[in-house]
């Protein structure tokens, strides 16, 4: 019910997932329904042992162009050990499984730029989002 001009949530298991961990059907039956009604620009997870990016999400497909989207972020390559086994899906933007990485995001009014960096300082990944 937030008024907040952003609208980013953070937890564990992520509702969509390239790697051979299935995506947590749970999260995404009971919660991702909460997301889209409140209007949450983007979701944060970690779980699965590598960098992915999907396409803004509405209603289990790929937003359409004048839709409002959510971008599902997995951030889970930071220190374990990476499973490498990501296959893209239909959902699925960018992702790495090679690297231990992080992301960085900076959010400037209406607009969010990120970047998925590996541990050395390249940058695997760059993204622009809108919200507001």
């Amino acid at each position: 019910a937030s008024d907040a001009e952003w609208k980013i949530v953070f937890f564990h298991h992520p509702p969509y997932t390239s790697s051979s961990r299935d995506p947590n059907g749970v999260v995404r039956q009971q919660v991702v329904p909460l997301l889209e009604a409140g209007g949450v620009d983007l979701v944060l997870a970690g779980h699965d042992h590598h960098y992915e990016r999907t396409l803004p999400m509405q209603g289990g497909c790929v937003a359409q162009p004048d839709d409002t989207g959510i971008t599902y972020i997995i951030a889970g390559a930071g220190g374990a050990g990476l499973r490498g086994d990501v296959t893209p899906q239909f959902w699925h933007a960018a992702s790495d499984d090679t690297v231990h990485s992080y992301v960085r995001l900076t959010i400037h009014g209406c607009v969010a730029r990120g970047e998925a960096v590996s541990a050395e300082g390249e940058v695997l990944d760059s993204f622009e989002l809108g919200g507001c």
